[in-house]
Formats: C-alpha cells, structure tokens, sequence
C-alpha cells in the first residue's frame, strides 16, 4: 500500500485541478463565493488519516502503560476534587460495534465527553444585546454561531458584542477551548478553536479539554468526515440538532499524548500547503476570469462581420484553455445571447 503522504504528494494536480463547485456548505470559500472542491477533499482526506492512525509512523508503540483514559480519569477525580469540576456520571466504554476502523498501540476508544468539559453557552434576546452588550469598552468577546467559521478560519472576535467582565451570569470558555454548532444547518459543520477566554452563544458546545488531550487533535477531530457522520446519526428534530448526552457519547479515537503532538504539528503543516495551493489557484482563476472577460467583451464589441471572424477565430483557437468550468461557460453563453 502507498505510503499516504506520498499519496497525497504524488497527485496534487489531481487535487487543485478537480472543479470548482458553489457553495453548498463546509470548506474554505473564496470572496467569489466558490470554493476548490479538490482542496476540500484533500483536506478532508488529510483529517481523517490524522484521526485514525494512518498519517505518521507511530514512534511512540513501545511507549507502554501510557494510557490516555487513565490519565483523564485521574485528572477527572482531581479537578472534582478541587470543585473545578462539576461531579459527572461516568460514560460506558465504547462498544466494538462503534469502533469504526482497527486502532494500533497508544491509541484508545473512547466518548468525546471523557476529552474535556463540554458545555453550551448562553443566549442573549436582541434588545438586550443591543442596550447592554454593544461597542463596550472592556469585557470578554462573546461569540455567536454567525461568529464562528467552517474550520479554517479564524473566530471573529470584533463583532461589537462584549460581556462585562464583572457579569457573572455568562459560562466562559477558556483559551484553546474547540468550538461546535450543535443546532441548525450549520451544525457539525461550524468550528473553531479559541485563542482567548470567551463568552459565546447557546447553540455551540465549548469543550475545554483535559491535560491528557491536545485541544488543536479535537479541533481536527471535528473537521474529519467520518466524525461529522457519527455526529450526524445523533442528530435529532426538524430544525436539526444533537443534545449534550448525544454529543457526548460520540466515539473519538485517541492516541498518545506524544503521538497527538506529533499528528497536530503534520496536519498544521499540510493545512498549510493546502492554503498555499488554494491561493495559488484562486490567483490563476481571477487572471482566467478576466482573461475570459475581456475577449468575450471584444467579440460583443466587434463593429463589423469580419471583426467578428478575427475575434471568434482567436476564441477557437484557445478554446480549451478559456472554456473550463461552468463560470466561463455560462459567460460565453450570456455573450451569444446578446
């Protein structure tokens, strides 16, 4: 079997050369409102090789007695202990009928609840938000669904709504707290991942994990195909939503802490080429575009029949290279009709 980064090396023009399609959920979006739908796979290929042990050679598999579960439930008694942690029922072991693909040393099955301490924030009424929460001066950003992108993009925290520091009525999620929609049509979908304590809204889940697992593993966990399928089949109701419990016993497969490192750091680095090669290509196709454009504006513009042949000649002549995907086409067929 081909090594899977050589698999994905080997054949990104398969990647950045797949159609362009519009918009029609999850993955980076350009401002033409179109995004690379090869560079999305990819991606989404990239996650799911991360979170089920396939991306990197595991070095740590003599790392005996290293067990993430354990770990967890020690910090667990602890930060109960210390009343830092509400008590919680513990989550039956995953079953084998969940375990969606075989796992290799140092790494574990277990709930998604055992990773950190999830919650969902708090709603504020429209008229409230505007009297006592806009354009203040101090306090903590609070982060509504609209605030919160499809993965890769950054959280926006500049949105004119701020919770008082003193106000005691707002949960806060810590820095490097993941982020998740858990209502709607985006849910599942929009995530993010805090790069300061936050107050945030009631249809997304923060979950503020533990010592033993690495928030930005979770945050990629969440944007693999095969966790937003599991996600889904928990998903309930006509607007579309996932209760607490139910997004709590979602199965995660869990390495070693090292290991988990180790992954991060591979996948931060090839969403990273993945960026490179989306600007890349949207670069091209705005030179394309305008390319398109102003040749199919001279045709428009031909004053006279033989104009019109030089002009539709010099179409034909690069015909494949102009007409390739269905923006160009459908500006060619504009022109005819005009």
């Amino acid at each position: 079997m081909q090594d899977p980064l050589n698999l994905i090396s080997n054949n990104l023009n398969i990647w950045t050369l797949a159609k362009i399609k519009k918009k029609s959920g999850p993955g980076r979006i350009s401002s033409s409102g179109i995004k690379i739908y090869g560079i999305k796979k990819l991606r989404e290929l990239i996650f799911y090789l991360a979170i089920s042990g396939k991306l990197i050679n595991d070095k740590y598999t003599n790392n005996t007695g290293n067990s993430v579960l354990k770990n967890i439930e020690k910090e667990i008694i602890e930060l109960t202990k210390k009343g830092l942690l509400a008590k919680r029922k513990p989550l039956i072991p995953v079953r084998d009928e969940e375990k969606i693909f075989k796992l290799t040393k140092n790494w574990e099955w277990i709930r998604l609840g055992n990773t950190g301490n999830i919650f969902n924030g708090d709603s504020i009424n429209k008229k409230e938000k505007e009297l006592k929460y806009t354009n203040l001066k101090n306090g903590r950003p609070y982060i509504a669904t609209k605030d919160v992108g499809y993965g890769q993009e950054k959280l926006d925290y500049d949105n004119g709504i701020s919770i008082p520091f003193n106000e005691k009525k707002f949960k806060i999620a810590k820095k490097n707290s993941v982020l998740i929609c858990s209502e709607g049509g985006s849910a599942g979908k929009k995530i993010g991942i805090t790069e300061m304590d936050i107050c945030f809204g009631n249809k997304l889940f923060a979950n503020e994990t533990f010592s033993a697992i690495n928030p930005k593993f979770i945050f990629y966990t969440y944007q693999s195909p095969s966790f937003f399928k599991s996600f889904s089949k928990r998903m309930t109701g006509i607007i579309g939503g996932i209760s607490i419990n139910q997004f709590l016993n979602i199965p995660v497969a869990i390495p070693s802490l090292n290991l988990q490192n180790d992954i991060v750091a591979k996948v931060d680095e090839l969403m990273l080429l993945c960026d490179e090669l989306e600007q890349e290509y949207m670069s091209i196709e705005d030179v394309h575009e305008k390319l398109v454009k102003n040749i199919l504006k001279g045709l428009n513009q031909s004053e006279n029949s033989n104009e019109f042949k030089d002009n539709w000649k010099r179409i034909l002549k690069n015909f494949d290279d102009l007409f390739i995907n269905e923006e160009s086409i459908d500006q060619l067929k504009k022109t005819f009709l005009q």
